[in-house]
């Protein structure tokens, strides 16, 4: 079965103006994602690779996030994948 498709979040300019987070609250919230997905999964169980390098390629997306604009759509982008990836 493959894995949802998560779309990269397009930005209005209403979000554009608001507040974005800081690189070091991106990068907790990167690891609180993959933490919780990896204990989703079950000891005895890999978590589902595609999940994984999305959240390995926003990592490396925030490395060289420059702009406001570019950590908020790293946290956008964030919140589509826990949607996707986490059942609540």
């Amino acid at each position: 079965m493959p894995a949802p498709r998560v779309d990269e979040p397009r930005l209005s300019r209403a979000h554009l103006g608001s507040s974005s987070p800081s690189p070091e609250t991106l990068a907790r919230r990167i690891a609180s994602l993959e933490k919780r997905l990896r204990a989703a999964s079950g000891p005895a169980t890999e978590p589902d690779p595609s999940a994984l390098a999305l959240l390995d390629q926003q990592r490396a997306r925030l490395a060289t996030a420059k702009t406001p604009a570019d950590r908020k759509t790293i946290e956008r982008f964030l919140g589509s994948w826990e949607r996707n990836f986490l059942k609540h």
